[in-house]
């Protein structure tokens, strides 16, 4: 049997869970717990709560599921060097003018760099894997001018079978 609990605490913060029990008996048990831990983690008392049943493919929707990147974005300097760029790839660098300059962009299908103007940075975005962001730099630019390779963010997202507090 499988039930969702929801509990509002005086503190206004509202938890919802989705358990699994062996029999009607044990929901109490269930809900019981719940609210103790729920006092214990956010200090503050149940002010309603509500428990229902739930059927199995809505509480399959919330089964765990692995962290997965979905975007590592980073930075890398380069020493004076007349070419940061392989020659190999020049024919597919666009010149880009926008808001925040004027850059050499170079779209790939899993990562992009952008090279300032005055080749001395290259960013590095919508990689999902370090060894795509490797092998965007072994492709595309001269390894003798990187001097530093940064990365600044790494987005990330999971499913967790726990509740998680937004505020």
């Amino acid at each position: 049997m499988h039930i969702e609990v929801m509990l509002n605490l005086k503190n206004s913060v509202r938890l919802c869970w989705r358990e699994r029990v062996a029999s009607r008996e044990g929901v109490l048990g269930v809900v019981a717990a719940l609210e103790a831990a729920a006092v214990a983690v956010f200090g503050s008392e149940v002010e309603t709560g509500s428990v229902s049943e739930c059927l199995l493919e809505h509480f399959a929707k919330i089964w765990r599921r692995e962290v997965t990147v979905t975007n590592i974005c980073g930075k890398m300097l380069h020493c004076t060097a007349t070419h940061t760029i392989q020659p190999a790839v020049a024919p597919l660098v666009l010149h880009v003018n926008n808001g925040f300059g004027c850059f050499s962009a170079l779209y790939g299908p899993n990562c992009n760099l952008h090279t300032s103007s005055t080749n001395s940075v290259t960013i590095f975005r919508a990689a999902r894997r370090s060894r795509d962001v490797c092998e965007a730099i072994a492709h595309a630019l001269t390894p003798e001018s990187i001097v530093q390779v940064t990365v600044h963010m790494i987005v990330a997202s999971a499913r967790v079978s726990h509740p998680v507090c937004m505020q």
